[in-house]
């Protein structure tokens, strides 16, 4: 690891050493000042590097305030002049503060989520970390931020995981679009939602979400005759797995069955399979027996239980079988 100058007073806390490493390539080494906060509420260390992100703001302020007043003072000047100087003097040191209060969130909502985490030594591409920051300067939602976070913390563990396309697709969501993203997630079956189920469990969503909105986006394929086909299907034992949301279900009927030949599915793109990773979304119970009794119709007179994951990585998943249950069809 590099000796990022200030780091010396920062407890060596497995992921959050590499965190600041990972943030100082994309900032600079106001790094170690974003993080030292959390640091110190975290772990109560008495000694931690000063806050040099808030002087490093004001200086820039000042040298704009400087070189407005130096061209102004080249001839006479008036009143009305240095008040717009002044303005603009505050102006600029309202949007570095806030985007350095955006930055500081960001930065400090990884480290929560990294904690003592061990993570690999690896560098990450400092191009991508570069966007990236320029990108979450101006991320002032609160739960968009966390999205952002996510990634960052998500990067510092798995560097190259997710793609600049992604990240460009987020910074030209709004946050209504991301808050209805994260809700679709909910109902997130691999790589497809059935979308009709959905608007009808879900208060936030509707049809156009998925006609219109995810597809324009660039996050969903479209409904209307482009998108690739999806289907549940049954092994050769007459079971198979699947992930939705915080949970595994698993399908049982007749073996080598094609489960269901329902046509209303929306099927999600790549960037948003990158960015499902870190909605964090809970089930849906209501549409999990939609879908039960979608497949109990079916063929394959197929049943469904559903029991909590414990933990994902990648494409394989762990689940809490003590949780298992079965899912009756709706009525």
């Amino acid at each position: 690891m590099c000796n990022l100058d200030g780091l010396e007073s920062i407890a060596k806390i497995p992921g959050i050493e590499k965190l600041v490493e990972v943030t100082a390539s994309g900032i600079g080494s106001v790094a170690g000042a974003i993080v030292a906060p959390w640091v110190a509420e975290q772990y109560a260390k008495t000694k931690l590097i000063e806050a040099r992100a808030e002087a490093d703001s004001m200086r820039i302020v000042a040298q704009a305030q400087s070189d407005a007043l130096q061209i102004l003072n080249r001839g006479s000047v008036s009143a009305s002049l240095e008040a717009v100087a002044d303005q603009t003097a505050q102006r600029l040191e309202y949007q570095e503060r806030k985007r350095q209060s955006n930055l500081a969130s960001v930065v400090s909502q990884a480290a929560e989520k990294l904690r003592e985490e061990e993570v690999p030594d690896r560098e990450p591409d400092h191009d991508w970390i570069a966007i990236y920051f320029e990108y979450v300067k101006d991320v002032t939602e609160k739960d968009v931020q966390g999205l952002w976070a996510k990634i960052l913390a998500g990067t510092v563990r798995s560097p190259g995981s997710i793609s600049l396309r992604t990240l460009s697709m987020l910074r030209d969501m709004s946050s209504i679009e991301a808050k209805a993203f994260k809700e679709a997630m909910r109902y997130r079956i691999d790589d497809f939602i059935y979308w009709k189920f959905c608007v009808e469990s879900s208060d936030v969503l509707t049809h156009d979400d998925f006609y219109y909105r995810f597809p324009d986006i660039g996050l969903f394929y479209s409904t209307v005759g482009t998108r690739p086909p999806r289907t549940l299907n049954l092994n050769q034992d007459g079971e198979r797995a699947y992930v939705i949301a915080d949970h595994a279900i698993f399908l049982r009927g007749q073996p080598m069955t094609k489960v269901d030949d329902n046509h209303d599915k929306a099927v999600l793109k790549p960037p948003a399979m990158e960015l499902a990773q870190l909605c964090d979304a809970q089930v849906d119970w209501g549409y999990l027996r939609r879908i039960a009794k979608l497949l109990h119709d079916s063929p394959a007179n197929c049943t469904m239980q559903a029991a909590r994951l414990v933990k994902v990585s990648g494409d394989s998943y762990t689940a809490d079988l003590q949780t298992l249950e079965s899912v009756e069809p709706a009525s």
